[in-house]
């Protein structure tokens, strides 16, 4: 799995996979551009996991099925919130 990152100096920014600029928030930043792989991911992972537990199987892996299930929506909601809490500090600051 890829993820877009951007990479920050002072005074310039070097991009992972990009166009826009963003500017420098400190002096070495990791930040996540873009969850629609992710995204996708989790709604794939999600929809195998639903079609599985469709099927006649025992009770232990629809169980694990649905905790997996559970925990994918986790991954793409904290994604989410990153991305959002990513955009604030970045209109705060600039």
């Amino acid at each position: 799995m890829k993820y877009k990152l951007a990479k920050y100096f002072p005074g310039k920014t070097e991009e992972a996979s990009m166009e826009e600029s963003y500017h420098t928030i400190t002096n070495f930043n990791f930040i996540l551009i873009d969850i629609n792989e992710i995204r996708y991911l989790v709604e794939d992972s999600t929809i195998k996991l639903m079609a599985i537990m469709n099927t006649p199987i025992s009770d232990k892996i629809k169980q694990q099925s649905e905790e997996l299930i559970f925990k994918l929506s986790q991954v793409l909601k904290i994604s989410q919130l990153w991305m959002n809490v990513q955009y604030k500090v970045i209109n705060q600051i600039y």
